[in-house]
Order: C-alpha cells, then structure tokens, then sequence
C-alpha cells in the first residue's frame, strides 16, 4: 500500500476503485461500445482489471503515473 499520509486514502484503495468502477460503467451500458477511456494510477500499481472485451490501447509512465487509454467492448 502507497499511502499519501496528508490524506486517508491509499492508492492501493484508488486502484480497487478503478476496476470496480470500469466494471460498472461496462454492467450498467453507461459508454459506448468503442468508446475510449482515459486511466491514471500509481505507476507502481499494476494495470487494473478491466470488463472482458475492453482493450488497452496504451499503457504508459511518467513521473509517478502510469496512465492508460482503453477502449470498450462491443
């Protein structure tokens, strides 16, 4: 866990909220299909998991980021 101790929260706590917001956002058909999303997390966290048929486009790190472009399934 990389805790920012100026806050309560963990980004291991924000890369759980990650995958379990990309899954709602696929169950509740709030995007459309091939639609792209933006992600940030700790670089030291691992690409979060993401609804079957999503596809990363890029996955990159800069500085203590590591940000990504997905895209939606059909």
């Amino acid at each position: 866990r990389n805790c920012d101790w100026s806050s309560d929260v963990c980004s291991s706590d924000l890369a759980d909220l990650l995958a379990e917001t990309c899954r709602l956002l696929d169950e509740r058909k709030l995007l459309v299909d091939g639609g792209l999303v933006y992600l940030e997390l700790d670089r030291k966290q691992d690409e979060p998991p993401l609804p079957d048929g999503w596809e990363t486009l890029k996955n990159k790190t800069a500085g203590s980021v590591r940000y990504m472009l997905v895209r939606t399934g059909s």
